[in-house]
């Protein structure tokens, strides 16, 4: 995973010296008219002010006040399922539970805040199948239990309402347009890989309305793709633009070698929900609707969308459909 240090500038103010003027050895007295009167001598001119202007924000520094701004947005989520079975020896939340009821992590990843009613917008692969749903808030450190209010299977994304946070502590993000999205502008991924607390990578948009399989049912869909360092864990978390503003979910990695323990890793090809997405099926979520979209079970996909490096490694031509 590609990490970026910032850098804190100290900037100091341009220090300008008064112009130096050549002067005689002494002061010149001019005659006048009548003998022995002389004029003074004149007032020696004030130095003149130099204007400093204010350093423009770094794109380091600017990076750093975005994540300042955002990162009490972010959450940490964990999902239980049941044991089935049952470990004698597994750690159980109620001591009189029978082995089979034993509930165990099964999951992790992450989410944002989205208003101050409690509700997180999240990816619902995070979330599919929990038996219990744990959301752990940045600013505090503490975990509250959650409940799926409304799932969009096919696009991968789920809405959670969060008991028993005080109103205060909640910090929505800005979401975005991600329609108005242009390729090279900067793409910020905030979450928790690898069950981290909290880790921020940057990057770019690589490209807008790349179709990629997504979801359960791998519903071809339009995505933002960036080579923000997405790894499991990051799922659910905001992708931000450089006003701080949420433009997508993260949600899948291209990543033609496995990992430790057979997940993907970060191979410089994510891909995110792009929030406008989300935003439409919002009221939907509210509602409680478990919304699925209709469609034939085919993807095509052209080979050129792919890199020379990914077909290589796929072991696909250098053109054609994929279907």
């Amino acid at each position: 995973m590609r990490g970026k240090a910032a850098l804190l500038l100290t900037l100091l103010p341009a220090l300008t010296l008064p112009g130096c003027r050549p002067e005689s050895a002494g002061p010149q007295a001019r005659v006048t008219g009548q003998a022995g009167q002389q004029d003074a001598p004149a007032a020696p001119e004030p130095p003149e002010r130099t204007a400093t202007a204010t350093p423009e924000p770094t794109p380091d520094r600017a990076t750093v006040q975005i994540v300042r701004a955002t990162r009490d947005g972010v959450v940490f989520i964990t999902r239980f399922t049941p044991l089935q079975g049952g470990l004698l020896f597994a750690p159980r939340p109620d001591p009189d539970a029978p082995p089979g009821d034993v509930e165990v992590p099964a999951a992790s990843g992450s989410g944002f805040v989205i208003d101050r009613a409690g509700h997180v917008l999240t990816n619902y692969h995070v979330v599919q199948g929990a038996s219990e749903i744990l959301v752990r808030l940045h600013a505090s450190g503490r975990e509250y239990p959650a409940t799926v209010v409304g799932a969009a299977p096919d696009s991968d994304l789920a809405l959670l309402r969060v008991q028993g946070v005080p109103a205060a502590e909640w910090r929505p993000l800005p979401l975005g347009d991600s329609d108005a999205l242009e390729v090279g502008e900067k793409a910020i991924a905030l979450g928790s890989p690898f069950g981290l607390t909290f880790t921020v990578t940057e990057g770019i948009v690589l490209a807008v309305g790349r179709v990629i399989p997504t979801g359960v049912d791998a519903v071809p869909q339009p995505s933002i793709q960036t080579d923000a360092a997405i790894n499991p864990g990051n799922s659910g978390g905001p992708l931000l633009n450089s006003r701080g503003e949420v433009i997508g979910v993260n949600t899948q990695i291209l990543s033609p070698v496995r990992g430790a323990g057979g997940t993907g890793q970060n191979a410089g090809v994510g891909f995110a929900v792009p929030i406008n997405v989300a935003r439409a099926l919002l009221p939907r979520l509210r509602a409680g609707e478990l919304i699925r979209l209709p469609h034939l079970g085919l993807l095509v996909l052209n080979l050129r969308d792919l890199t020379p490096a990914v077909r290589r490694d796929l072991g696909l031509p250098d053109s054609g459909l994929l279907v």
